[in-house]
């Protein structure tokens, strides 16, 4: 099926979607993603500098990657054009919030009487998810 051109171009930025698939492109798109990071966040965006010059414990890393998470999504849906539809979904989601924080209460407490601090340390995750099937 033939895509026209103004489909293609369909990204913010001046970007279409043949720029997603080359290295110059998205160098520069990654430019306004932290341009878009430092107005939002600053000492976000200069976390993530750092983090790129250095190798972050696994902790670090993670925890890095959960912050970003909501300024990633936003920059993608104005990338795509999609603001309104995620929007949408974050606010389902904040109403949901309450309900898996409860969840994830429960099971950290039915954990925590389960086993001690030192036992869960020693759990392998890979093995607990092929159990668990997940």
């Amino acid at each position: 099926m033939y895509i026209s051109e103004t489909i293609m171009s369909f990204l913010s930025f001046g970007f279409s979607f043949k720029d997603l698939y080359e290295a110059s492109a998205l160098a520069k798109l990654d430019n306004i993603f932290l341009s878009f990071l430092e107005e939002c966040s600053p000492y976000l965006a200069k976390n993530l500098k750092t983090a790129r010059h250095s190798i972050l414990a696994p902790y670090a890393e993670s925890t890095l990657l959960l912050d970003l998470a909501p300024y990633v999504e936003d920059f993608l849906g104005i990338l795509f054009h999609i603001e309104k539809e995620i929007q949408s979904l974050q606010n389902n989601s904040f109403h949901l919030a309450p309900l898996y924080r409860c969840k994830r209460l429960f099971v950290q407490r039915q954990a925590a009487k389960a086993f001690s601090k030192e036992e869960a340390q020693k759990f392998d995750g890979v093995e607990l998810k092929e159990k668990v099937g997940a």
